[in-house]
């Protein structure tokens, strides 16, 4: 009969650990179940977040709304180049265009200059160039500027400029457009 028991015993022992065993695993599987739905959570905002990044439109650089500091910083930097502001004829923005299948577009400025010279040409996109970093000139057209004078011996030549500054800016992408 003490076999029994101890058989017993040994058997009550054993189904003892076993339940221990089993309400430990329980316990990790409910830490494990409320991480998950913590980690869930997390997600879905971060989700959140990102989609209401994507409808944002950004630019590389912060500007004023219709460009003014920008067009601030270009005639200070055609100034610096030798140019006067009576000389400076206008500052335009051209039409923004998207770059297929990329997350760019293309914005050009147009500048038109009058009555400068040659020198002051290159010195003006070197130092638009070097002030601003981010347009590069694209396009130059000269024109010569009508003389006041009816001798041209001996006297500079002067041209009527347009310049067309390049640059990229980032637009961000709609979740349909994204990969």
């Amino acid at each position: 009969m003490s076999r029994y028991i101890l058989f017993f015993l040994a058997l009550q022992g054993v189904s003892t650990v076993s339940l221990l065993v089993a309400i430990m695993r329980s316990g990790d599987a409910r830490q494990s179940l409320l991480d998950s739905v913590q980690n869930e959570r997390i997600c879905e905002q971060s989700a959140a977040e990102i989609l209401g990044l994507r409808q944002l439109e950004s630019v590389a650089r912060e500007r004023g709304k219709d460009g003014d500091l920008e067009n601030s910083e270009l005639v200070r930097a055609v100034i610096q180049s030798g140019v006067t502001e009576r000389q400076i004829q206008s500052i335009r923005r051209l039409r923004a265009a998207p770059i297929t299948g990329d997350s760019y577009k293309q914005e050009n400025i147009q500048i038109s200059l009058q009555a400068v010279t040659v020198e002051q040409i290159i010195r003006c996109m070197l130092q638009i160039e070097e002030n601003s970093g981010a347009p590069r000139a694209t396009q130059l057209r000269m024109v010569a500027a009508p003389s006041t004078d009816s001798t041209h011996v001996g006297k500079r030549e002067d041209w009527n400029m347009e310049l067309v500054l390049t640059q990229l800016v980032f637009v961000a992408t709609s979740g349909e457009q994204a990969n």
